[in-house]
């Protein structure tokens, strides 16, 4: 099988897509809960005609909204982290993957749900945490691939390149060293 060369700066942008997901990810379920403040006493307003009905949502607004600038610097932080080229890879051997249901609250499927599935894949030096929609190395000539067409080509013990921020305890994104071939650049 033909492999291809696999670049800092094809590892940066697939790193940075990856942090866009994450962030939408991590903020969405904080955007519906403000909307969803700031819509629940405009009835009781009209209705009593009287604002102090409000004043507890917009308390709550404000500690989502601040909640949402913290997600949000994190996210411009990490951002910085991946261009200054702060990651490191590695190899690692794929064990499984893992399903968990988170219970937030979110918009899913055009109704309002308190779950949300997460996948993770096991390797042998940390997890990795697949966010969907997932378009993997889209960059690639040959094998730019869906979710599933990477699950399709994946074996348990298959080695794969780990890519992880410093500091950081999970992997930032993988890749089959069957498919890509990593030269380590001075």
């Amino acid at each position: 099988m033909k492999t291809e060369k696999l670049t800092k700066e094809q590892i940066q942008s697939d790193l940075l897509l990856h942090e866009k997901r994450r962030f939408w990810d991590r903020s969405r379920w904080l955007v519906d809960c403000a909307i969803g403040f700031a819509l629940i006493p405009i009835p009781f307003c009209v209705l009593f005609q009287t604002l102090w009905i409000a004043l507890p949502f917009g308390l709550m607004i404000a500690v989502l909204v601040g909640l949402l600038l913290r997600e949000l610097t994190v996210w411009h932080l990490r951002r910085k982290r991946i261009r200054a080229g702060a990651f490191t890879v590695g190899t690692g051997s794929y064990s499984g993957t893992a399903d968990e249901w988170l219970f937030r609250p979110s918009i899913g499927r055009g109704r309002f749900c308190f779950h949300d599935r997460v996948r993770f894949w096991q390797f042998s030096n940390g997890q990795w945490q697949v966010f969907f929609p997932a378009n993997h190395y889209a960059w690639s000539k040959l094998y730019a691939m869906s979710q599933q067409g990477l699950e399709n080509v994946t074996l348990e013990g298959d080695e794969y390149y780990t890519v992880c921020l410093l500091g950081d305890t999970d992997l930032g994104y993988v890749y089959p060293t069957k498919l890509f071939d990593y030269e380590k650049q001075a």
